[in-house]
């Protein structure tokens, strides 16, 4: 028999005069009994350790009470033993956590039986920081089941990413941790992007037994990456459509507009584009209607009868305020004051995006960008482009 490091292995061998434990500290205690009934009460004790060991009490304590001294003892020097072990395991256990906190990652882990991943008695162990992750509180909410992931998992991502799982799980050769990402919906309905890594660990053939995983929330970092392409996208469609407006004639003046105009409005989502050119009558600033784009129309259209040579406060009253310090309307119709909302909702207007033109620093006029089909608010991509738009119609 030969000596083990950490806790390792704790071996009982009764005989009728002798008693062996092999425990923690690698050392060996020889325990010399002259009653067998002695050597059966540690053993029972032993017993009982390992039963509630094994059906996941690790708070249970060791009782040395009504053993030999020699017994005692030696049940003492095991409890010493696992309470060093277990210091050293929940300090390892707490840097470990630590490290997983300060990188953003969330912990999961699951015994394999009968080398099966899809076995339905697989024991999955979802950590409570995972579960935060996805805005859920405990178990009640977010099981310990395999089903938790699997029926959140967007239907785009759910072959791709169960079948790498389950194929990395059975290749017997494979001791290489494997990644891969996916969209979980959390609580709340929406789907956040995670980047996962799992290892598995193996028996001498390959067996899988256990399986532990990370995940890596990078939500954040796809919407960025969206946003970057959706402003390139957006600056080309604005490159191409200035191309357009500067090759216009008298000849092809309306098809031109009507051809960069389109451009913006298909990438910005909107259904009507207006143009209104400002000017004074008596002191009194007004604007008329000069341009009009309407999908519903097949593109540019004539201008609207009732927006020319009206005053600013006949429809928009707070707009003249807000143009001349230079700032944008943005956002829901109906939130909007009432006088505004009423105008523009007569004309099935859910969203609004109005932008001033100021020339040579003369409020010249302002563009508006209606949205017939959603809320929203224009979001600061579409909206840099929007302004841009502005000066090049």
């Amino acid at each position: 028999m030969k000596n083990v490091d950490g806790l390792g292995l704790a071996c009982v061998t009764i005989k009728v005069l002798r008693f062996l434990i092999v425990f923690g500290t690698g050392e060996y205690i020889v325990l010399n009994s002259d009653a067998t009934k002695n050597n059966r009460g540690l053993l029972d004790e032993l017993r009982r350790f390992v039963k509630a060991s094994e059906a996941g009490d690790f708070n249970f304590s060791l009782d040395p009470d009504g053993l030999s001294d020699e017994e005692a003892e030696a049940v003492r020097l095991l409890k010493t033993a696992l309470g060093k072990y277990r210091s050293f395991l929940e300090y390892d256990v707490m840097r470990y956590k630590l490290t997983c906190k300060s990188m953003g990652m969330v912990m999961w882990d699951m015994d394999v039986a009968y080398g099966d991943p899809l076995n339905p008695n697989n024991k999955i162990t979802w950590s409570q920081e995972l579960r935060h992750a996805l805005g859920f509180s405990d178990e009640n909410d977010f099981p310990n089941v395999f089903s938790s992931w699997l029926d959140r998992l967007h239907p785009e991502d759910k072959e791709r990413a169960v079948d790498t799982c389950v194929e990395y799980i059975l290749d017997r050769t494979s001791d290489e941790a494997y990644e891969l990402e996916f969209r979980v919906m959390a609580k709340n309905g929406e789907y956040r992007h995670f980047r996962a890594f799992g290892a598995t660990f193996r028996d001498s053939d390959g067996t899988p037994l256990r399986k532990a995983g990370s995940w890596l929330d990078i939500t954040e970092q796809k919407q960025t990456e969206e946003q970057l392409k959706r402003r390139e996208l957006m600056m080309g469609t604005l490159n191409e459509a200035s191309v357009i407006f500067v090759s216009r004639n008298e000849d092809t003046f309306e098809e031109n507009m009507t051809a960069g105009v389109t451009l913006i409005a298909d990438i910005a989502g909107i259904d009507n584009i207006t143009v209104y050119r400002n000017y004074k009558e008596a002191g009194v600033l007004h604007a008329s209607q000069i341009y009009r784009w309407n999908r519903e129309a097949g593109g540019t259209t004539k201008p609207t009868n009732i927006f020319t040579n009206t005053t600013y406060t006949r429809y928009v009253p707070s707009w003249e305020g807000i143009f001349m310090e230079g700032d944008t309307v943005n956002g829901p119709v109906r939130l909007m004051p009432e006088t505004e909302a009423a105008t523009l909702e007569a004309f099935g207007t859910l969203s609004a995006f109005a932008v001033p033109v100021f020339v040579n620093n003369v409020f010249w006029g302002f563009v508006l960008y209606e949205d017939c089909q959603k809320e929203r608010h224009f979001e600061s991509d579409c909206a840099d482009m929007l302004r841009y738009a502005a000066f090049l119609l």
